[in-house]
Formats: C-alpha cells, sequence, structure tokens
C-alpha cells in the first residue's frame, strides 16, 4: 500500500479523513524509508532549547505509545516514525515527483523534533508519505 497526503491549510477532504481514520484504527506495518547515504534521514534541529528528554527521542520510538489507551485494539501498529517530506507552493495540487527530506511524525513542521522547523505559510503546502505493507491476517 502506498499513501501520499497532502497537509495543506486546507481542511483535508472527508474521504481522505476517514481513510486516514481507517489505518489509523486497522493499524499497518510500515518499513522506515531509506535514508540517503551522504546524510542522515532525521536530526533534531540545533539551536532551540529543548527539554531534556528530547535526546531520547528517535525515529524508532517517536511516541510508540497507543493514542487511545481506552480504545486499543488487539492488532494495530503505530504509524509514527520518518515520513517522506515536502514543501511546496500551495498552487500545486499533485503530488510532488520527488521528496526534499524526511519529517519525524507526530511532530509538527514547525517543532525541532520534527527534523524541519519552518514556519509554513498559507501559501504553503505539505506533503507526506510513506509506504507500508498491511499484514495478510488483517486483510
Amino acid at each position: 500500500m502506498h499513501i501520499t497526503g497532502n497537509c495543506g491549510r486546507a481542511p483535508m477532504p472527508l474521504a481522505c479523513s476517514l481513510a486516514v481514520a481507517i489505518l489509523w484504527t486497522l493499524g499497518v506495518t510500515c518499513p522506515a524509508s531509506q535514508p540517503e547515504p551522504d546524510r542522515p534521514a532525521w536530526d533534531i534541529v540545533k539551536g532551540d532549547m529543548v527539554t531534556r528528554w528530547a535526546k531520547d527521542v528517535s525515529p524508532t520510538n517517536a511516541l510508540p505509545d497507543y493514542p487511545r489507551p481506552m480504545m486499543q485494539r488487539n492488532q494495530w501498529k503505530n504509524l509514527n516514525g520518518l515520513w517522506q517530506f515536502a514543501l511546496r507552493s500551495a498552487e500545486q495540487t499533485r503530488r510532488p515527483e520527488s521528496f526534499d527530506s524526511h519529517i519525524l511524525v507526530p511532530f509538527c513542521v514547525e517543532s525541532a523534533l520534527s527534523g524541519i522547523k519552518k514556519t509554513v505559510h498559507e501559501t504553503d503546502r505539505l506533503w507526506y508519505r510513506r509506504t507500508f505493507e498491511v499484514p495478510q491476517a488483517w486483510q
């Protein structure tokens, strides 16, 4: 399965919101995308004041807990971790052919922990992409 998300400032269409909710509910497995050989896929943005726990954050442990423990299901997979990321003009409505970097989900793009730390404006559109396999037992 392949997911490409459009995270512009405009509201997410209902079908897209439903798809995200269903995938989150069902859970999925997802291999991490491969980093480019000449630079790490993710690193905290330096220069910010961060908590003493920030040093413990990594792509393999980004908020690993079930989001709503009272509603936990037996079969679920956390999608937090590295996603491919692109920042484009809001006028670009088609999926980008290439993604510039990686972002650590669930941290927002403005956060140092995301690895991006950029301000997003109304004239910008964010794109996230990650591929994963749905376990046969879940289909």
